[in-house]
């Protein structure tokens, strides 16, 4: 993405690069159409491999899935023939409508494909094959990077993002399918399709569609806002603001997302509730300083780094990334909330909540557009992530914790206050001596990182953990 967004920018333009953003954005929402079944096809199918249980057979999981996906897949064809017929609707100029129908057609089918071999991705997750599908996702990158260069080169426009897509795409699931038929062969005898198994997958799926149906409304709606009130141009630099504040985001779930889910869940089975309630406000000490790192770098690099990256006409994406600084924030520093709510099977409540908040995000969205414009929507994100992930999570992880919201508040508060007056000064130093060049922003955030990190071992842990954190570290460098 570093490498390609700026060459495909200058190569389209702000408008046709907008028309792309636009596009794909409403191709996205045919992945709701998943309903969570991949998520809990998972557990299901993992569940089964491991206790053999009478019904659940792995062979009877997996054709009670490929039934399932199939009719996923078949709704996405039709549902795709909508969205074609309805892009005159948010797609105002009538000279690309005719390209835009092409390239809605074309990720449709492309989405639907994937819905019909989504079943080798849920064996190769259940059998914990995740270097299979890294593997698959490398080739993808390396293939739709290649592809996208030369016809970039070759002035293909939109035709060369649509082709590198799909036939990264396609490579893609065919290898998922080669690796995953490897690994099940053992695997495929069964009753086959059950109808009470396909009810059960579908009512523990029900709270995942709900929470990323909220996430849609709060994230894949705002590129139309932007585009009704402002125009094509506005979207693309809506969207870099708001990309560099999400690969921070997709960093922090990397690192702590599945470990975190699976040493709560071990907790709670190994020691039970006080044990896990004890280790979340432990991750909190993790996650908070990580998510003050973040918002630093974020808040001195992140403006400056827009203008290198892509250009002085995208000025506006570090105002973007400026506001979205603070409910990020908010959001990272309770990262371990979510983990923490799932392990405890208490995550139909939080699913229920996103989906408010994000009907209000495009409510509130909507209104301050028709007032004040860009920055409407964008303001709109900020105010309503801010009441969620500072009041209405911390209503709700309190209450499953079983502790007041004045505890759960100051458990928050101490490690901000310990490490938190270190942010203010390296955002003012860092945007006092960066400057819009790769190789000074590459060491003042640097430095950054390694103050931060120093800081934050030395006031947020003791002695003892400190002690036993470098007796670690001596070890792995002896091996």
């Amino acid at each position: 993405m570093l490498i390609l967004t700026p060459v495909i920018i200058s190569h389209l333009g702000l408008t046709v690069y907008g028309i792309w953003l636009l596009l794909t954005a409403a191709v996205s929402f045919l992945n709701l159409l998943d309903g969570g079944i991949t998520l809990s096809g998972t557990r299901f199918l993992a569940k089964s491999l491991g206790k053999k249980v009478p019904g659940s057979e792995p062979g009877t999981v997996i054709a009670t899935l490929r039934w399932l996906y199939r009719w996923i897949g078949l709704i996405c064809l039709v549902t795709t023939l909508g969205i074609t017929g309805a892009l005159p609707l948010f797609l105002k100029e009538a000279e690309w409508l005719e390209t835009g129908r092409m390239v809605v057609l074309a990720m449709g089918v492309t989405t639907a494909f994937r819905f019909f071999l989504r079943i080798h991705t849920v064996v190769l997750k259940s059998h914990l094959r995740y270097d299979l599908i890294v593997v698959t996702s490398i080739a993808k990158v390396i293939v739709q990077t290649i592809i996208l260069l030369v016809l970039l080169h070759l002035e293909q426009g939109l035709t060369a993002l649509v082709t590198g897509q799909i036939v990264s795409d396609i490579l893609d699931q065919l290898l998922l399918r080669r690796f995953s038929r490897r690994v099940n062969e053992h695997q495929g005898s069964g009753p086959g399709y059950s109808r009470e198994l396909s009810r059960e997958i579908l009512r523990f799926s029900s709270h995942t569609l709900l929470n990323t149906a909220g996430q849609h409304l709060r994230s894949r709606v705002d590129p139309f806002l932007v585009n009704a009130f402002v125009g094509l141009a506005s979207v693309s630099v809506y969207n870099m603001g708001l990309r560099l504040a999400t690969l921070f985001a997709d960093l922090v779930i990397a690192i702590m997302g599945g470990s975190l889910l699976a040493g709560f869940s071990y907790l709670e089975g190994r020691d039970g509730f006080e044990s896990v309630r004890r280790k979340y406000f432990l991750s909190l000490r993790v996650s908070i300083p990580f998510a003050l790192m973040g918002a630093c770098g974020l808040a001195a690099l992140g403006p400056p780094f827009l203008i290198r990256w892509l250009g002085p006409e995208f000025a506006d994406s570090g105002r973007v990334l400026e506001f979205l600084i603070l409910p990020y924030t908010l959001w990272l520093m309770q990262f371990p909330s979510g983990s923490l709510l799932l392990s405890l099977n208490q995550h139909h409540h939080l699913t229920k909540l996103t989906f408010a908040a994000g009907l209000v995000n495009v409510i509130l969205s909507t209104i301050l557009a028709s007032i004040i414009g860009f920055f409407g929507v964008v303001l709109a994100t900020l105010i309503e992530m801010s009441l969620f992930y500072g009041i209405a999570v911390p209503i709700l992880v309190s209450k499953v914790l079983q502790i007041s919201l004045r505890d759960y508040y100051l458990a928050m508060i101490r490690p901000i206050l310990k490490i938190g007056w270190l942010v203010p000064i390296l955002i003012y130093l860092g945007r006092r001596y960066s400057e819009p060049d790769y190789l000074s922003l590459f060491w003042i955030g640097t430095l950054m990182a390694a103050t931060f990190a120093a800081a934050s071992a030395y006031f947020l842990t003791s002695s003892s953990e400190r002690n036993q954190l470098l007796s670690r570290i001596r070890t792995r460098f002896r091996k």
